[in-house]
């Protein structure tokens, strides 16, 4: 699936705009601010793969995004919340609230009816695994999923943006 994709400058700003739609209804101004950033810091990834990523770190990363997903599907908030950083879990208070946020603003990734991996991408020393999404209504978006580590060297999801797919023109 990978090879048709492309980083073109063009769908970035799309992608923004609509990743920042998606936030905006979770009301929360930090929120917004935080994904603008993100969706902005798209537009200059790289492929990792040749930096000293192990396939076994790039196994864990998307076991952890196949589990929260998995716990979504249960309506498990406790699951999926295990699965989100601590500054994430600390923003959100409690499992209820971050599942109502996903169940609302991400319905794409709260209930899919598939998910395909792409080639893993560093942006600054942050890994994003990037997924291309068939949400419950049939629709397809790319799902951007901020990954870091924790002290214990779990990984850990610390953001998702969706957008429009890259390379599927307007």
């Amino acid at each position: 699936m990978e090879g048709g994709f492309e980083n073109g400058r063009g769908y970035c700003l799309q992608g923004a705009a609509t990743a920042v739609e998606a936030v905006i209804m979770t009301g929360t101004k930090m929120v917004v601010a935080v994904a603008l950033a993100a969706a902005f810091m798209l537009c200059s990834f790289s492929a990792t793969g040749a930096d000293g990523k192990d396939p076994a770190s790039m196994a864990a990363i998307r076991q952890v995004i196949t589990d929260q997903i998995a716990a979504f599907g249960r309506d498990d908030a406790e699951g999926a919340f295990r699965f989100a950083t601590r500054d994430l879990q600390r923003q959100f208070g409690t499992a209820g609230s971050f599942i109502e946020m996903v169940r609302t603003g991400y319905s794409a990734v709260y209930h899919p009816q598939r998910v395909d991996f792409l080639p893993l991408e560093e942006h600054e020393g942050q890994l994003v695994q990037p997924a291309l999404v068939v949400g419950p209504d049939g629709a397809l978006v790319e799902a951007f999923y901020f990954m870091e580590q924790d002290s214990a060297g779990q990984w850990r999801i610390s953001g998702c943006i969706l957008a429009k797919p890259r390379g599927l023109g307007t």
